[in-house]
């Protein structure tokens, strides 16, 4: 007989299994911290039969904690695809959406436009349609949507795919802010929503539900809160983009609840958590500031205060760099091209990433700030060079700069022997090519060649090479 509203939840923070149990929880991400989230569910096969034959799914939602207390958890995901051993995976990427309500009735969202996004960064609404632009001036940490249109817009975020939060974004400038959290929540439950659909619908959708009493709607509540956490208290921020000061919430610190499992879920006896403390940075990793011809090297550190082993990964990496996991700690170490720089400065953000075996994780977002300064270019020519006609008739002598914070520089022949040309070989590379005539070898046998190079910024290096001849030209 199907259980109308029945739900049995399993809080998915760094758990530790303890105690017996018929369902046991593992969550993490694979070794290499690959962009790839995994939580593994076990269950005995009678306790499996059992959810099928009464009509539960598999349900998911994701945690982010907001700016406002009129957020909406969404559906994540639903499932009747479980058994015995379950692998849940997903990308932990984000994206900023806008949405509108499907008009069928029921409150489930369509998103209108969706933009890949990380925590940091600021997605700001400029189209009636949704539609805008992501900036990287958002609050470390945070998710920001901004609504610049004159209408009320539904906003919010999805991960790895999936909706997980709504809420109304006010015109003329409002402010939405999310901060995900390293939570999931599962629930088995005979109240089939569809993906992107409120919760507080899902359950008002069955009459059944809605009149019940009891531990199964208190426990619908308690999602709520693990889902959201508090609402923030706004504080005055500096100004994003353009338009007045805008408000913006202060951080506070994460809650977390674990649900009465033992009153809400009869078919289904869970392991019990302890709680799990993610690891810290030791120290947090400084925001470098480096000149390009320069190296930035960071060594990544973090301490697991429950004495588990770290896993260290990243988001983010610029072209070039290198994230040395050989060693331990890793060290990231990037040397920074002229492309990768501005006069003013470049702003490149890479985040890292350190994981404890229960899954439980701290990210830090780092941004090096790149100047293309005004080096000098450096010749890496030799300063002398051999012609032995005996072997061949033409000189072919390569020239070539070093000048980090240039495309390329301009070669011209200050001096050589009368004939002598430049043929430019790359944007900073040159070769100068001669063919002796019998006569200048009658006068001397050694001869001055001075080559210049002049940068983008007009700045001009010579290079002297002295160029012995052999033999007797034909």
């Amino acid at each position: 007989m199907r259980a109308p509203g029945l739900a049995a939840a399993l809080l998915l923070t760094a758990c530790r299994g303890g105690g017996s149990s018929e369902a046991v929880v593992e969550p993490g991400v694979d070794p290499a911290l690959a962009r790839v989230s995994q939580v593994i569910l076990h269950m005995s096969d009678a306790t499996a039969d059992a959810l099928a034959e009464g009509g539960f799914a598999l349900q998911g939602f994701a945690a982010a904690h907001t700016s406002t207390g009129g957020v909406q958890p969404l559906l994540w995901f639903q499932s009747e695809a479980f058994g015995p051993q379950t692998t849940i995976t997903w990308e932990p990427v984000y994206a900023a959406c806008t949405f509108q309500e499907d008009g069928s009735g029921a409150v489930t969202l369509r998103a209108r436009a969706c933009y890949a996004i990380e925590p940091g960064q600021r997605l700001r609404v400029t189209g009636e349609a949704g539609t805008g632009a992501v900036f990287n001036d958002g609050e470390p940490g945070l998710i920001t949507l901004e609504n610049d249109t004159d209408r009320v817009q539904q906003g919010g975020i999805s991960l790895g795919g999936g909706p997980i939060a709504s809420a109304p974004v006010f015109g003329s400038g409002g402010v939405l802010s999310f901060d995900p959290q390293p939570v999931v929540l599962l629930s088995f439950s005979t109240i089939h929503g569809e993906v992107a659909q409120a919760m507080e619908a899902t359950r008002a959708r069955d009459p059944a539900a809605a009149d019940q009493r009891g531990a199964p709607l208190d426990h619908l509540r308690h999602q709520r809160r693990l889902l959201l956490g508090g609402a923030r208290r706004p504080g005055r921020a500096r100004r994003l983009g353009t338009g007045s000061p805008l408000e913006r919430p202060h951080p506070v610190a994460s809650r977390r609840y674990t649900p009465p499992c033992a009153a809400c879920c009869p078919l289904l006896a869970l392991a019990a958590c302890a709680d799990n403390r993610a690891p810290v940075f030791d120290p947090v990793p400084a925001n470098p500031v480096v000149v390009v011809g320069q190296t930035v090297e960071l060594v990544v550190r973090a301490v697991d205060r429950d004495g588990d082993a770290v896993t260290y990964g990243f988001r983010g990496l610029p072209p070039g760099s290198v994230f040395d996991r050989s060693v331990s700690p890793p060290v990231f170490r990037w040397s920074p091209l002229v492309s990768d720089a501005d006069p003013a400065g470049r702003e490149v953000p890479v985040t890292f990433i350190a994981q404890d075996e229960a899954g439980a994780r701290t990210e830090a977002r780092v941004v090096v700030t790149v100047f293309s300064g005004n080096a000098e270019p450096t010749f890496t020519s030799p300063g002398a060079a051999v012609l032995d006609l005996r072997l061949t008739d033409t000189l072919l002598l390569p020239v070539a700069v070093r000048d980090d914070d240039s495309e390329s520089v301009e070669f011209s022949l200050i001096e050589a022997p009368e004939g002598a040309e430049l043929e430019v070989a790359g944007p900073k590379a040159a070769l100068v090519v001669w063919e002796p005539d019998p006569e200048q070898l009658v006068r001397q046998r050694v001869f001055p060649v001075t080559v210049q190079a002049v940068d983008e910024r007009g700045v001009p290096v010579r290079h002297a090479i002295t160029v012995v001849v052999y033999g007797d030209a034909e």
